[in-house]
C-alpha cells in the first residue's frame, strides 16, 4: 500500500507502523502516542526494512508519550528491499503531554534530517542500536540525549542550538574547511 502526507495534521493514540510499500511525509504533522501505549514488538513510529519511506519538506513528526514497552519509539529497519529517503522534516520528541522524568528511544540507521526536543517536562533520549546522525539541525530546548553506548553524529552540514540539556557519552560533530589536520 501506499502511504503519503503533504499537509494537514494525523493524530494517533499510539503507533504509526508501515510493514512495506511506500510512505511519503512532506508536510503536515503526525502527532504520535498521544494517550501512549506499551508495546515490545512495534515502536511508536516504526518503519520496516521493505518499505520505501520519505521524509521531506516541512512535515512534522511529534512523539508526545513515549512507548513503555521495549519496542522503542523511533525505529527504521535497514537490510530489506526499501529505500530510506529523510532530507527534511522534524523528528520533534515531547509535547505539553509530555510526563515528567521520560525517556524516548531512538533507533535509526539512517540518517535524520532535523531533531527536536521540547522544553516541556525535559524529556531524555536514548540513543539505541545505531549511532544516530542529524544532517540538519538539532535543537535541545530540554532534557538530555543519552549516547553512552551509541554515538551521536552531527554532519558537517548540521547545526547544533541549545538552550537546554546536554548530552551524555559520545558526541561527534563534523567540520567543514580547509586547513592541516592535526
Amino acid at each position: 500500500g501506499t502511504f503519503e502526507m503533504t499537509g494537514g495534521e494525523l493524530n494517533l493514540a499510539a503507533r504509526f507502523y508501515v510493514s512495506g510499500g511506500v510512505a511519503t511525509i512532506s508536510g503536515g504533522t503526525v502527532n504520535l502516542s498521544t494517550l501512549g501505549h506499551s508495546n515490545s514488538t512495534y515502536a511508536s513510529f516504526h518503519i520496516s526494512a521493505n518499505t520505501d519511506l520519505t521524509v521531506s519538506g516541512s512535515a512534522q513528526i511529534i512523539f508526545h508519550n513515549p512507548n513503555s514497552g521495549s519496542a522503542g519509539d523511533l525505529f527504521i529497519v535497514s537490510g530489506g528491499s526499501g529505500t530510506k529517503n529523510i532530507s527534511g522534516g522534524t523528528f520533534i520528541f515531547g509535547s505539553n503531554s509530555t510526563g515528567s522524568n521520560v525517556e524516548f528511544v531512538v533507533n535509526s540507521p539512517f540518517s535524520l534530517s532535523n531533531l527536536t526536543i521540547n522544553s516541556h517536562n525535559s524529556p531524555g533520549i536514548l540513543i539505541s542500536g545505531n549511532d544516530l546522525t542529524i544532517n540538519g539541525q538539532l535543537t535541545m530546548n530540554g532534557g538530555n540525549i543519552n549516547a553512552s553506548s551509541q554515538n551521536l553524529i552531527v554532519g558537517s552540514s548540521g547545526d547544533i542550538t541549545r538552550n537546554s540539556g546536554f548530552v551524555t557519552g559520545n558526541l561527534q560533530r563534523g567540520i567543514t574547511g580547509s586547513g592541516t589536520y592535526l
